[in-house]
């Protein structure tokens, strides 16, 4: 039974809702593969980029990386040598012989090694980073 409000409005009848024909859902279920495939297509794309195209040139870009860790820590830094590993799913990077210098222009800390693992699961940053036998200026 339908009950008219107070201000006498005619009732609000609401139409049956229809469960969507099987061609919808195939139409659906097409338009989700396609966007998971494509998905997918795109991270892999760019995950093979960063282990074929990045990864192994950063020994090329040692200058310009030590430059924008020395902005972004505000004291002088270089780089010794980077060697990368890309022979799985998680790269790795090897830094030799970080050193941090101070205002005077000598070493504040010297690190020998540092070694940074990236996976995907972290795109933001890394999961593992292991800095050994670091030595501060005496």
């Amino acid at each position: 039974m339908l009950s008219t409000p107070p201000d006498s409005s005619p009732p609000v009848v609401q139409a049956p809702v229809e469960n969507p024909t099987p061609s919808a859902r195939r139409t659906a279920g097409r338009w989700l593969t396609a966007l998971v495939f494509c998905t997918a297509s795109v991270l892999l794309g760019l995950w093979l980029t960063l282990h074929w195209g990045i990864l192994p040139r950063l020994e090329g870009w040692r200058p310009q990386l030590e430059e924008r860790a020395s902005r972004a820590l505000g004291v002088p830094l270089s780089i010794g040598r980077i060697e990368v590993q890309t022979g799985g799913w998680v790269p790795v990077i090897d830094l030799h012989e970080v050193e941090l210098r101070g205002t005077d222009g000598q070493a504040a800390l010297r690190l020998p090694h540092i070694r940074a693992a990236l996976s995907p699961r972290s795109l933001l940053g890394f999961t593992c980073l292991l800095c050994t036998s670091p030595s501060p200026r005496d």
